[in-house]
């Protein structure tokens, strides 16, 4: 049975009673809502019993009354009395308030599928009211859901007060209730009533209250109306444009707008939705205005919320034209036609395309953002330009601000009064820096004058200065100690946004206005800017109290929703909140810190200046500034601010704690911070004052720090000056800026004395024509942006100025010697400055300098010591943490105090570990290892004077033998300042004490070579050699004598034998010390002897006899030097016979050698004589030597010298017994013409040998295990007895297989005189893993030469010995090689030949004609003329002229005529040949014979004597044939004919040099024919023309040989005749040069890509390329 039945009067009353029991014993969330789906059904006219236990049968039961009662409209009006249905709502929001605070109850299966079904069928019939409530009943709410149940309760007594109780006071405040408690403010606050649903409860209340007469309540009432009308407009305002679809789908909207549509606006609510902001506003300005303004007497809270009221109303009444405003570019652009309908020029109604088109456009957040800020200052302008040209009412209303002045609350509301001041503060801010930068882009027509900003500049300081002087310095005093300084304390939120607000804008407007005091004239708000110092102050303490707050790094909330339609993070607000903190505390403790300095009782003091700079140089380094940073940091100036104090330029010395990035970093932020200052907060651009300051800053930077670019500074003082001359910001900071940059032009020109002095005295007029005043009198200081602005501050600036030149100038006249004038300018400094430390100093480094030059014996000696003493110590006192003083005194205790001296180097080193003075000064008077900790704290630091430390530690590491590490100090030392040039530095004269030779000392040149040894000890002898060179040249070429020593040895090491000798000389004849004489003496010999021997390699034999001359004026002391003079004399073994022009009894030597009549008894020339006297000096050196060794106590190691000197002997003697036997014909063959044969016929050269022999067994002896002692022994014995030498060679070998490469290369030659060749070839395959050596390549010829013997193999044999001998030649020119090739080039293997290759054939033969005479002729002149052989060179001679004679083709001519018949004389006579078959047995030599050209020669026995003398004639006959007269005889036509056919060849080849040449010697010819007679003057033109291209041709093609002959002027790259067969040989080349050179000087006929010649040098450069050119050879003269 159903429990729904019609309702009647009584049923609603008895269900009332109800209803009021069960809301009275609610306690399950699930009953309260049965209840409401009842009160319901009883609104619909349903009357539903109320179960007494309700369970799931009995909620279904009512689902189902829902279900049919759903769609069912509510009760008229009239139907039942208005009690009972104002009761009956009055139990529905009674219901739903008990509601809200149940215990959640669990819903069953059945009662969930129920519920959806009847859900279903709210849906159905649109029955809004059920569907919420079911809705509700089948959904687990959270805690914050409750809201909805609270809204439901609100409607229901809503609805019930308005239609049935209007009178009804509890009805109204029962609705008041709920609407305060969907506030989400706890307690009963003005929090709590700004909410729209509190204004129709109140409106009622207030009218039944005035119907009452309770005037105190009404004025109550509408106080907590205007908050909730301000509550409504806040609402609207942060609900946006409320153009948000919304949900129409029962199943799709969300709860809380089921409640809105469904309960909340079925009441009044939605008559006030419908008003507009402006009418919101005007209700509530009616509203406030309608209650008295609090009385003086009122209490504080009370004061406070009406103010608040009204500068709330005032605030939202601005933020509600913006969101109009906004609302309306929203609407527009959201109605803006398409593009493409735009363009197509269609009108009338838009299209349903168009519509979607135009409803599809996304406006973003950062649009709306965009369009707000806009607005708002377009808004702001708007209200600044009524109020300035008004003048009646202030921008912001103060009420709120001076109740917060003087009130003691707390709480809330006081918490939203900060708040509301504080965006008072940033209205008035925003509004200056909108009106600046509307300013500054010129546009409006705003009043933009410079008063105008001022005046809006002093409205945001006219209202925070006495909230900061009132309200935050009550604040400061209470988190203060008795001290005065701040505590780490506790701020809240709201006090603490606002007291950074409020600091922030004063700092900020003292940074912006400072460039507009400049220009105002108006003193109307000089009241106000005045205090500004004094609110700089306060701030300061302000931003210190934030900074110790606890709850520093947590910004509000409301930075966030500050705006309504701001886009930024929250995460992006705090951090620009803190950066904007840090950075406006920065700025401020910039002021602070110069305020404290210039208020100081004792004055202005250069340390207080110099810890500011200190401390601004640290913060303005701390990180570089970009982005959010730079924004945040220009809108105080603090970048500039801080570049002001660390520069410090002005009134101390620039940039005293910063080196040159560090400098650069702080323009760079600085100059970013101008531009960020302008660009983002409109600051005042007009005057280029900070600009030039900049500039001067920077100058100062760039020339006065190491490593800055020095001309960039002097074109930046330049350009200042210019700047500063059409400036106009006060006379006196023009005037100081200007003295600025000439005492920096002056510095800069400190190595010109003109030009220094000059600047310096320029800038002492200047300064001269400043007022003393100091800073302007027409406006204050914003302290202290520019120094010159502060009275004090221009004073101390211009006495410091004053003083600074004058030490400037008095340093000029110190460099000019102008004693007496510096003295007197040095004076004048202190006296204009006396609290200037730099004066002071200057003074006393002159008294010191004085004493310095001063003679101990003057008068006044003690005198300048004392004043030295006084000032310096004076200037200690003045800056304590200064090191010069100290360092300057412990040079002055260095004379005669050295603990005291040792004492203030300390103290030095103490303040500044860098002093170069202290340092040095410390390590003359304590030992070395002593320094090390002061090193170590010197190179610590990046200090360009700590060269004097890197130099120290470099030597203790150079003392421990740790090289890598002592390079890297003295390099690091040579790049300091200090090291590089000390004569420029202030103090450098002080570097060196006051006792060493400033002339002549060089630090740096020391430490060069201190670089270079250890170098030497490295192994690097090029970097080494490099060191050493620098230190000559940084020397100035006055190195000492132990370091051109040293050199010496370096260059010696790297084969630099003549520089060696040159740095000997030099230590020789500036050394005093007789060991290092001797020393240098040493290495000289050992390089001259290197010269020798290099010389001799390179066949310059006269070169190398004259070292041989140089070092015989060696002394001569030791065993060293004495075997060293040796070694020299023994080089003359090798020089060729010729070279001994002069008596070698000449030389200045002890050990010449004598010129006796020892060797009388030979048939050899002079020069061998010569030759072997120069040994026979050897000898004498060698035994003085040993003589010296033996006379000592004979211990091991002078044995060995013994063995040495006796070895060197017996080689001596060996060596003049092979020159002599060479020189009596060894090696020409018989049995008498070896040294085994010669010593019996000759018994001096058998005592010469076993002299010899004797020698090396006495080294034997002495030391049995000296190789080369055996393998001497066994060269001298081989004559002797074959078989011991082989044993020696053998001992050797087995002494040292790898060391002795001679012994090798004796056993080879053995084994292959007795013709084992194979065990010789194994031997010298042995050699070849020892030593490549000349010797051994020509016993591998010889082995060659000895395999020739088999007739098959002989040509192939020949060929491979005579390139054994080319190879011996390679290492040395050994006679033995030259005689060898010279025997064995000619030997053509005829089987190698082809047949038809007769040009290759001839060529071959050819050269190896040339190659053997050339062998020959060297050889001849190396062992001398005497030597049997010399035969044979003359036969090679005459078959060079046959050849001549052959090529020539003259029949007639009588030098013809004379040679031929010369040559059938030499062939009737028998050729010398050996044929002696005992003696050809018996050498085992093969036959040697010449092979000539033109008749075959055949071997015959000797008949007579060779004509040597006819011989010799007939040939200088044929060399002298001249070709050129030879062919005068030649038929004149034919030569005609050859001319035309010459001509034809090049026309046809022009690129041809050979056809070129040929044509040029035609030419020639037929010029010769003509010579003396009238021949046409083009010949010799044509001629020289020919033989220039032929030189040109033939010149590139052998310099750049290539496949394709290269492009010359004048021919055709389109030539077919392109490729070179073969490359241009030397002769013709020569030829064609000879030619060239022989008609004339080019110059006349130079053209472009033409070789430039000069005629001697051609003709030498010709006969160097072909000695045989008789062209060339005439015209050098060297021959007839």
């Amino acid at each position: 049975m159903s429990n729904s039945t019609p309702l009647t009067p009584t049923k609603l009353k008895d269900q009332l009673t109800s209803l009021r029991e069960s809301i009275t014993s609610l306690s399950a969330s699930i009953t309260g809502y049965a209840i409401l789906l009842i009160i319901e059904l009883a609104s619909r006219d349903i009357h539903y019993a109320i179960p007494t236990d309700l369970d799931d049968a009995d909620i279904i039961s009512l689902l189902e009354a829902v279900n049919t009662t759903a769609g069912k409209p509510a009760i008229a009006k009239d139907a039942y009395p208005a009690q009972l249905m104002a009761a009956l709502y009055a139990a529905g929001g009674m219901a739903a308030s008990a509601l809200s605070s149940c215990t959640k109850s669990n819903r069953s299966n059945s009662v969930r599928e129920a519920c959806s079904k009847t859900m279903k069928r709210c849906s159905d019939v649109d029955d809004g009211k059920f569907y919420t409530l079911l809705k509700l009943l089948s959904s687990d709410l959270s805690h914050d859901d409750n809201t909805l149940i609270t809204d439901i309760a609100y409607a229901n007594y809503l609805y019930g007060a308005e239609k049935y109780g209007v009178d009804q006071m509890p009805m109204w405040k029962r609705c008041l209730d709920c609407a305060i408690s969907t506030s989400g403010e706890s307690g009963e606050n003005h929090q709590s009533y700004m909410n729209a649903k509190a204004i129709v409860p109140l409106k009622n209340m207030i009218r039944i209250a005035q119907s009452k007469g309770n005037t105190k309540r009404v004025e109550e009432l509408r106080v907590w109306l205007v908050c909730g009308y301000i509550g409504a407009i806040q609402s609207r305002l942060n609900n946006g444009d409320g153009d948000r679809k919304e949900e129409t789908v029962f199943d799709k909207m969300p709860l809380h707008q089921l409640v809105d549509v469904f309960f909340l606006r079925k009441t009044s609510l939605v008559k006030l939705d419908r008003e507009s902001l402006e009418c919101l506003l005007e209700l509530a300005g009616e509203c406030l205005s309608a209650c008295p303004a609090p009385m003086n007497t009122a209490s504080d809270e009370s004061k406070l919320l009406y103010f608040y009221l009204q500068t709330q109303i005032h605030h939202l009444s601005e933020e509600a034209k913006i969101f109009e405003e906004v609302q309306q570019l929203i609407r527009a652009k959201k109605n803006r036609l398409p593009e493409n309908e735009a363009k197509s020029g269609k009108s009338g109604k838009l299209s349903t395309d168009a519509v979607k088109s135009s409803a599809a456009v996304n406006i973003t957040m950062a649009d709306k953002a965009e369009m707000y800020n806009q607005t708002r200052q377009k808004l702001l302008l708007d209200a600044w330009s009524q109020w300035y040209n008004a003048q009646e009412k202030e921008l912001v209303p103060l009420g709120l601000r001076d109740s917060i002045n003087h009130c003691e609350a707390s709480g809330p509301l006081l918490n939203d009064c900060l708040r509301m001041v504080k965006l008072q503060i940033e209205q008035l801010f925003d509004t200056a820096i909108a009106l600046q930068q509307r300013r500054n882009e010129k546009k409006g027509k705003l009043n933009l004058t410079s008063e105008g900003l001022l005046s809006c500049w002093n409205q945001v300081l006219s209202f925070v200065s006495p909230l900061l002087m009132g309200y935050l310095s009550a604040v400061i005093s209470k988190h203060s100690d008795t001290t005065g300084s701040i505590k780490d304390s506790i701020i809240e939120n709201p006090l603490e946004t606002l007291i950074g607000s409020v600091s922030q804008s004063i700092v900020s407007a003292a940074w912006m206005c400072d460039p507009l005091m400049s220009k105002c004239t108006a003193t109307m708000h000089e009241t106000t800017f005045q205090k500004v110092p004094q609110l700089l102050s306060t701030a300061h303490q302000c931003l210190m109290l934030l900074q110790r707050s606890s709850r520093r790094n947590q910004l509000s909330e409301e930075l966030v929703q500050k705006k309504a339609f701001s886009s930024d993070d929250g995460s992006d607000l705090a951090k620009m909140e803190l950066l904007l903190l840090d950075y406006s505390l920065a700025s401020t403790e910039v002021r602070m810190d110069l305020t404290t300095a210039l208020g100081a009782d004792s004055g202005i003091s250069t340390n207080s200046l110099s810890s500011i700079a200190h401390k601004s140089t640290l913060a303005a380094v701390a990180s570089t500034k970009s982005g959010v940073e730079l924004k945040a940091s220009s809108k105080f100036g603090t970048s500039f601010l801080q570049f002001t104090s660390a520069w410090s330029g002005l009134y101390m010395n620039p940039w005293p704690f910063c080196n040159l990035g560090q400098g650069r970093t702080i323009l760079r932020n600085a100059r970013d911070s101008l531009v960020q200052a302008a660009k983002v907060w409109g600051r005042e651009v007009g005057s280029n004052l900070e600009d030039i300051v900049l500039g001067i800053g920077e100058a100062d930077l760039e020339g006065g720090i190491t490593g800055g670019f020095v001309q960039r500074a002097k074109q930046l003082y330049e350009e200042s000056l210019g700047a500063l001359e059409s400036l106009d910001v006060g006379d006196g900071g023009v005037k100081l800026l200007r003295a600025h940059c000439l005492v920096g032009l002056s510095r800069i020109s400190s190595m010109n004395d003109v030009d220094s002095e000059r600047y310096a005295r320029a800038a002492l007029d200047t300064l001269s024509a400043i007022e003393s005043e100091g800073a302007r009198s027409s406006r204050c200081a914003l302290i202290c942006v520019y120094p010159w602005d502060e009275r004090l501050l221009s004073i101390f600036a211009r006495s410091y100025h004053e003083s600074l030149s004058r030490q400037l100038v008095a340093e000029q006249l110190i460099r000019s010697t102008r004693l007496d004038e510096a003295h007197s300018f040095l004076r004048d400094a202190v006296e204009s400055a006396p609290f200037n430390f730099d004066a002071s100093f200057a003074l006393g480094a002159f008294h010191l300098r004085k004493f310095m030059f001063s003679n101990r014996d003057s008068h006044d000696f003690d005198t300048l010591k004392k004043e030295a003493k006084t000032v310096l110590l004076k200037s200690a006192k003045m800056s304590t943490a200064s090191p010069l003083p100290f360092a300057l005194l412990g040079t002055l205790y260095e004379q005669d105090d050295i603990a005291r001296a040792v004492g203030c180097f300390k103290k030095a080193l103490l303040l500044d570990p860098s002093d170069p003075v202290a340092g040095r000064g410390l390590k003359r008077l304590l030992p070395l290892e002593d320094m090390r900790q002061f090193c170590d704290a010197s190179v610590k630091q990046h200090s360009a004077y700590n060269g004097w430390a890197w130099r120290i530690v470099g030597q203790l590491r150079l003392s421990q033998g740790n090289y890598d590490s002592a390079v890297i100090c003295f390099q690091q030392a040579l790049r300091c300042r200090d090291m590089q040039d000390p004569d420029r530095e202030v103090l450098g004269l002080f570097y060196t004490g006051l006792k060493v030779d400033n002339e002549s000392y060089c630090e740096s040149a020391e430490i060069w070579c201190e670089l270079a040894s250890c170098y030497r000890h490295m192994g690097k002898w090029s970097g080494s050699h490099r060191a050493y060179d620098s230190a000559y040249a940084v020397s100035k070429k006055n190195m000492s004598p132990n370091s051109l020593v040293d050199w010496a040895q370096v260059e010696l090491e790297l084969g630099l034998y003549d520089e060696s000798i040159d740095r000997c000389n030099e230590a020789i004849s500036s050394c005093a010390n007789t060991q290092l004489k001797r020393l240098a003496s040493y290495i000289k010999g050992k390089a001259i002897i290197s010269m020798a021997r290099q010389n001799l390699q390179d066949g310059k034999y006269g070169l190398a006899y004259g070292y041989i001359k140089l070092g015989a004026s060696m002394r001569c002391d030791s065993y060293s030097e004495l075997k060293l003079l040796g070694d020299l004399y023994s080089v003359g073994e090798a020089l060729p016979s010729y070279v001994f022009v002069e008596d070698v009894s000449e030389f200045s030597n002890e050990c010449a050698p004598d010129d006796d009549d020892e060797y009388e008894e030979y048939i050899i020339t002079v020069e061998i004589k010569r030759k072997l006297r120069l040994l026979q000096a050897a000898k004498v050196a060698y035994s003085k030597a040993l003589e010296m060794v033996r006379s000592e106590n004979t211990i091991e190691e002078e044995k060995n010298l013994t063995a040495a000197a006796a070895t060197d002997i017996g080689c001596i003697l060996l060596a003049q017994a092979r020159i002599i036997s060479l020189a009596l014909g060894d090696g020409s063959g018989g049995e008498t013409s070896s040294i085994s044969g010669l010593k019996d016929q000759h018994g001096h050269l058998l005592n010469i040998i076993e002299e010899s022999i004797k020698s090396f067994m006495f080294a034997v002896e002495n030391n049995p295990v000296d190789s080369s002692a055996w393998c001497g022994l066994g060269c001298a014995i081989v004559a002797i007895d074959p078989l011991k030498a082989q044993h020696s060679f053998a001992r050797a070998l087995q002494l040292d297989k790898m060391g002795i490469p001679e012994a090798w290369t004796n056993i080879g030659v053995m084994f292959t005189h007795y013709d084992f060749r194979s065990i010789a070839s194994e031997v010298l395959d042995s050699l070849t893993q020892v030593e490549d050596t000349p010797l051994m390549w020509i016993c591998r010829g010889l082995l060659f030469e000895s395999a020739a013997n088999v007739w098959q193999k002989q040509g192939a044999s020949l060929l491979k010995a005579a390139d054994a001998y080319r190879a011996a030649l390679q290492l040395f020119q050994h006679p033995s090689a030259l005689l060898g090739l010279s025997l064995t080039c000619r030997r053509n293997d005829l089987s190698l030949m082809a047949v038809n290759d007769e040009i290759y054939s001839a060529l071959a033969c050819e050269a190896s004609k040339n190659e053997s005479l050339l062998s020959m002729s060297v050889y001849q002149s190396i062992a001398g003329n005497t030597n049997h052989l010399a035969h044979v060179d003359l036969f090679m001679k005459l078959e060079k002229a046959l050849d001549r004679l052959v090529s020539n083709n003259d029949e007639t001519g009588e030098d013809g005529l004379q040679v031929k018949s010369l040559v059938d004389m030499i062939h009737e006579r028998k050729l010398v040949c050996i044929d002696d078959d005992h003696v050809r047995k018996k050498s085992k030599t093969m036959d040697c014979e010449i092979d000539f050209a033109t008749v075959p020669l055949k071997k015959a026995t000797i008949t007579g004597s060779v004509p040597f003398k006819m011989i010799n004639e007939a040939i200088d006959n044929v060399l002298t044939v001249d070709s050129m007269a030879m062919s005068r005889h030649n038929n004149t036509q034919t030569k005609q004919i050859a001319v035309e056919d010459a001509r034809n060849a090049v026309y046809l080849n022009p690129e041809n040099g050979e056809l070129w040449l040929n044509f040029a010697k035609l030419l020639v010819q037929e010029l010769c024919v003509n010579f003396g007679q009238c021949s046409p003057p083009t010949i010799l033109s044509s001629a020289k023309a020919a033989a220039s291209r032929a030189y040109n041709i033939l010149y590139a093609s052998a310099v750049h040989a290539s496949m394709i002959s290269p492009t010359t002027e004048g021919t055709s790259d389109r030539s077919e005749n392109r490729v070179n067969s073969i490359v241009a040989s030397a002769d013709i080349v020569s030829e064609s040069l000879s030619l060239v050179s022989w008609l004339g000087d080019l110059d006349s006929v130079e053209k472009k890509g033409e070789t430039t010649l000069n005629p001697l040098a051609s003709m030498q450069e010709a006969y160097m390329l072909d000695p045989t050119n008789n062209i060339s050879a005439k015209a050098l003269m060297l021959k007839c």
